[in-house]
């Protein structure tokens, strides 16, 4: 057999008289029996006097007596403290990653730092910003551009005001 012939027969297109193992003399007859039934149990039909099951002796639960148990709990979550409006802002310009330290401190100690990194290569500025995203983010601060390679980190509990904002934007602009 060819490779044509062979891809008919894969394909199922080849004639049963091609196909060498298709029976022709098979008789289908009905004296086949049903071998399988409902073996289960299950017939075909259904009930129409279906009852809903009923649970005996249900009743309905008193209100709860908060006086018994002391009222409603109160949280033990505490709160968050108090924010500190323009806390002094440390600005640092940093010549090598072992001033990382200082940015750390003053951050951790509730200060907004700017971090001018104008001066730095690119890979020691990358360093720098990886340093402070980390810390920004274990601290859940804040950390945002006010020009080109200089950031404000700003703690959770400081907001620095917008005229402070607007000041140091205009101060690294030039």
């Amino acid at each position: 057999m060819g490779f044509i012939q062979n891809a008919k027969e894969f394909f199922g297109m080849a004639s049963p008289a091609e196909q060498p193992d298709y029976v022709e003399d098979y008789v289908e007859s009905d004296d086949y029996g049903d071998k399988y039934g409902d073996g289960f149990g299950y017939g075909d039909s259904y009930q129409d006097d279906y009852a809903a099951p009923t649970r005996a002796g249900s009743t309905p639960l008193p209100p709860l007596d908060r006086s018994r148990y002391g009222g409603p709990r109160q949280a033990d979550a505490r709160p968050y403290p108090p924010a500190r409006h323009s806390a002094q802002i440390t600005t640092v310009s940093p010549k090598s990653y072992a001033e990382a330290e200082l940015i750390g401190q003053r951050f951790r100690d509730g200060n907004p730092v700017v971090m001018d990194l104008s001066k730095l290569d690119s890979d020691l500025g990358q360093r720098l910003v990886d340093f402070a995203s980390g810390l920004v983010f274990a601290l859940n601060g804040s950390v945002e551009r006010i020009a080109k390679k200089v950031f404000l980190l700003s703690p959770a509990e400081t907001v620095v005001n917008d005229g402070e904002r607007l000041r140091l934007e205009r101060d690294y602009e030039a």
